[in-house]
């Protein structure tokens, strides 16, 4: 799922950039929330968490409503994160790395400028960068989350599905007439992401240990967007 996801975003930046491409890259940082999904113990130990933090990277295409500022911005996008356990009676060492597939339907909001005249994003818009530049964005999504367990002996593999609901707010700043830099802030809620290959890892566990997996998930994020036109027309001073 994965590598196809990853062969996607390559031939997608190639079909766009040979056909006066409207597309963006990002990174984002994630963090979820504390008491998820983690270890405990039976003996009172601090529990550790099995998915505490990550990072993803996406590519989006862009477009917009015609005489309102709703942009749209459609995102495949892969996170990784990884977290380890040392099992404290026998000093086994379990590992959980998790790999996510994204898709997300980017939704753009410019509030302080919803009527804004021009067929174009931030780049080349005149007047107050605050009042052209911010947005709230919802983000509802579709996820293919999967979780990798292995310890010294064994190994466990498996995969589930979830959909999703983020939102946030970002601000768009304009380097040029090509270039736009856009950080952003939001957070991200799976109501059904049970965590996979638990029942397979629980015996590795020992009798004074468990899994809390809740069966929705909260993340909190932080990014940066980099937009690119191709099809800026200079002599014309539009797109």
């Amino acid at each position: 799922m994965v590598n196809k996801l990853l062969l996607t975003c390559c031939l997608l930046v190639s079909f766009a950039t040979g056909i006066s491409a409207q597309i963006g890259l990002n990174a984002n940082y994630f963090k979820s929330q504390q008491d998820t999904w983690y270890l405990t113990s039976s003996e009172g130990q601090p529990g550790a968490p099995i998915m505490e933090k990550g990072y993803a990277f996406g590519i989006n295409y862009w477009f917009r409503l015609k005489n309102y500022r709703v942009e749209f911005l459609p995102e495949l996008s892969v996170g990784f994160s990884e977290a380890d356990w040392t099992r404290p009676d026998n000093n086994n060492e379990l590992t959980f790395k998790h790999t996510t597939a994204n898709f997300f339907f980017n939704t753009q909001f410019y509030f302080l400028d919803i009527k804004g005249d021009c067929d174009c994003p931030t780049f080349s818009k005149e007047g107050p960068t605050f009042e052209k530049g911010l947005f709230l964005f919802l983000s509802p999504g579709l996820t293919s989350l999967q979780t990798k367990a292995s310890s010294a002996t064994e190994a466990a593999d498996e995969q589930t599905f979830s959909v999703s609901i983020g939102a946030g707010i970002g601000m768009d700043f304009g380097i040029s007439d090509f270039f736009t830099i856009t950080p952003l802030l939001g957070i991200r809620y799976f109501p059904d992401a049970n965590l996979p290959a638990l029942d397979a890892v629980k015996p590795w566990l020992g009798s004074n240990h468990q899994f809390v997996a809740e069966e929705s998930l909260t993340q909190y994020f932080a990014g940066l967007r980099v937009s690119v036109r191709f099809d800026y027309d200079k002599r014309r001073r539009r797109w």
